[in-house]
Parts: C-alpha cells; structure tokens; sequence
C-alpha cells in the first residue's frame, strides 16, 4: 500500500549524514515505494540546517544539497492550510499541519514532542527504527 510519508527534519538530517543509517534507510525506502510529503515551510528548515558549516565535517555541503533536490524533485509539495498549535514545542506544529493537510498516514520523527503525540488525529507518530519494523 502506498503510505503517504513525512519525515521530520532531523531525520533527513541524519539520512543525509550517514549513508549506512536506520534514517537513510527509511528515506530510501519511502522515495522508492511511498510518497514523501514536504512543505515550503519543511522544505526551507532543512535547506537551512543543511547550509550550516559544522554539517561540513561529516558531508559535503554538495553532497547535502545534491539530496535536497532529489528531495524536491519526488516529493509531493503540500499547500499549508491548516494552523495547528498542539505540539509543545512551536516548531513541530509545522509536520503536524503537513502530515493533517497531506493526509499523511505517517511522521517519522525523532524528536520527543512530537513522538509523545503519537497519534495525532489517526496519524501515527514513529521513529526511524519503529517505521522500518513496521514495513518488514
């Protein structure tokens, strides 16, 4: 079944960082075989956090926007209609709003706030190592 997916930032990071980790596998899996859901707003938070110089000591900033674009060019860009302020932590409200707006099926996320909302009006909330179970 196709999934529709949204990875949070700091698991695309860590893709990104390491070719051999539980993140790039669910990244590689979801651009492969589901649909990956992004947003301007997550798209331009990642563009950031991947420009940032101490990310050059564990890949090229090539490498980093090279994905970037791989990124854009198979994700689905989702019009943000919806403003959500449930996540304790304002900053998350963003993949809540993309997740409810690209009914989404799933966030993959790796940051605690969001993880304790699991789930969030019928969308599961699962790390990277629970999202790669969960397809074996």
């Amino acid at each position: 079944m196709l999934e529709r997916i949204v990875i949070d930032t700091n698991v695309l990071v860590s893709a990104a960082l390491s070719k051999h980790s539980t993140p790039r596998k669910v990244l590689s899996t979801v651009l492969e075989r589901h649909s990956l859901l992004v947003s301007e707003e997550t798209l331009a938070e990642l563009e950031e956090v991947f420009n940032r110089p101490k990310l050059n000591r564990y890949s090229r900033i090539e490498d980093r926007i090279n994905l970037l674009r791989a990124l854009i060019n198979k994700a689905i860009i989702v019009p943000i209609n919806s403003h959500i302020i449930d996540c304790p932590d304002p900053k998350d409200n963003k993949f809540l709003e993309l997740a409810v707006d690209g009914k989404g099926t799933y966030i993959v996320s790796g940051d605690g706030d969001l993880l304790d909302m699991n789930p969030y009006m019928g969308i599961r909330i699962i790390s990277a190592a629970e999202f790669m179970r969960i397809l074996e």
